[in-house]
């Protein structure tokens, strides 16, 4: 007789249902081999590096020029523009985090890629004076950079204002309000340097907060981190 079919009080046979077969757990997916992790750090440096000499072909520059500190080409004090790197170094930490909060954070993945992919455009528009000197040299008024600009953040805004009271939101919106503060000082009041720079640091001082609260929260909600 079978394990499954046992013998009643009265003498019948009884089935029982046979055990339930265990599946066994799924082993979480392998991320990206060690050699292809550093393997795609260095082929962006060579991009980065053959983009320079190309560079320095099409500008009739040596390579110096583009490779060197400004300071250091320039008959210019070393601390020339120290407000202005510290605000491009600033740029690049909130778009470094940001796309790794959205890596750790599911539920919070669209808009933290969104705006991280934001502050990647706005730290190489700020580092290289993209607005200011490339797009006017080239054809392109400024006003026509500030339009983009301003069309891509009043869509970055709508994600955020779906939940404008979570603390990642709040951080967004200041900030978002402080560098607001600073394109209207540029353009109306091109003599308050501190007003015009000062707001833009503090907005982008207050962005690289998003994703350090919006990973707090998910974590405070007892949920997991990861893809």
């Amino acid at each position: 007789m079978s394990d499954s079919t046992l013998p009643s009080p009265e003498g019948s046979a009884v089935s029982h249902p046979p055990h339930p077969v265990r599946r066994p757990a799924s082993r979480p997916t392998p991320g990206p081999a060690t050699w292809q992790v550093l393997g795609a750090a260095l082929a962006v440096g060579f991009l980065a590096l053959a983009a320079t000499q190309a560079a320095a072909w099409s500008f009739g520059e040596p390579v110096a020029v583009l490779t060197r500190d400004p300071q250091t080409s320039a008959d210019v004090a070393w601390y020339t523009g120290s407000v202005a790197v510290f605000t491009d170094m600033v740029w690049a930490v909130v778009a470094a985090c940001t796309l790794l909060a959205a890596w750790l954070v599911p539920q919070e993945r669209p808009r933290l890629v969104a705006l991280g992919l934001f502050a990647v455009v706005l730290a190489a528009d700020d580092a290289l004076l993209i607005h200011d000197e490339v797009g006017p040299i080239n054809g392109v008024p400024q006003e026509a950079f500030l339009a983009v600009y301003a069309l891509a953040a009043l869509l970055l805004l709508v994600p955020f204002l779906r939940h404008p009271w979570t603390a990642s939101s709040v951080a967004f919106l200041l900030g978002a309000a402080l560098l607001g503060l600073s394109i209207v000082a540029d353009q109306l009041f091109p003599g308050l340097h501190l007003l015009e720079d000062g707001a833009k640091l503090l907005g982008v001082l207050l962005w690289t907060t998003v994703p350090v609260l919006a990973l707090r929260d998910w974590r405070r909600a007892g949920q997991p981190t990861g893809p």
